[in-house]
């Protein structure tokens, strides 16, 4: 298993990402800056989120040091701050994605997966699984849910056939592949949506789901969310 090195000095972010990213990653959290370069030495991170304003360090001369003892985990940082210098200096370090605060745990989440998982898996299940998972954490799905592994198989079995019959063909094929029945993938699935629907964020639910007349996104049902998203997926990977 990957690890994963969260060294940010916003409340409640270390602790929240953990909570969705464990079965992904082994976690270390850095909660001091003068302990930062012990710890990324330590435990020679996959991937690391580092704060640039971390108090009592210098997270650029950090990164810098690492780089000149060939240490280049893969990084996102995060910051209230930035300026084309920084941004520039962080390019050149090999920084993946500078995150403005205040940071979107899903988001944040869905970047910090695709800097572990690097190039593009050549499968195409696979590459389906993998968007599938960025865009249900940038929506705020719960991955501690059960309807949210039933989803993950939902998308990659209606992209592989979106003709056939969601009641009678994929909650089935669903249930099937995680242990339940089509009932249960259906009242799973309805579960998670609309838990992360209840706590949505509009301005990312509107960039995939229509609104109403107040600009609000509308109550998402189960084919809806499935074939969008499985829309999403097939423009993301035609364009690669």
């Amino acid at each position: 298993m990957k690890k994963l090195l969260i060294a940010d000095s916003t409340p409640g972010l270390s602790e929240a990402l953990a909570q969705v990213l464990s079965r992904d990653f082994e976690i270390y959290v850095c909660n001091r800056g003068d302990e930062l370069m012990q710890q990324l030495l330590s435990v020679r991170p996959d991937v690391a989120v580092l704060d640039l304003m971390f108090p009592g360090v210098d997270s650029i001369s950090v990164l810098h040091t690492l780089q000149g003892l060939g240490i280049r985990p893969g990084t996102a940082a995060t910051t209230c701050y930035v300026s084309d210098y920084v941004l520039a200096a962080l390019e050149r370090l090999g920084v993946k994605y500078v995150m403005l605060k205040p940071c979107d745990t899903g988001v944040l989440a869905a970047r910090i997966l695709e800097i572990a998982q690097g190039a593009p898996p050549q499968n195409r299940q696979e590459q389906v699984r993998r968007e599938a998972n960025i865009l249900m954490l940038r929506l705020g799905l719960r991955r501690n849910l059960a309807g949210y592994q039933y989803l993950v198989e939902a998308i990659v079995l209606y992209d592989r056939n979106p003709n056939q019959s969601i009641t009678k063909e994929l909650y089935p094929a669903v249930g099937a592949l995680c242990g339940g029945s089509g009932s249960q993938a259906e009242r799973s699935i309805r579960t998670c949506i609309q838990d992360a629907y209840n706590k949505r964020q509009d301005y990312l639910w509107r960039l995939y789901f229509p609104t109403g007349y107040d600009g609000r996104v509308r109550k998402i049902t189960n084919v809806h969310f499935i074939a969008k998203i499985t829309e999403c997926i097939r423009e993301i990977l035609d364009e690669k």
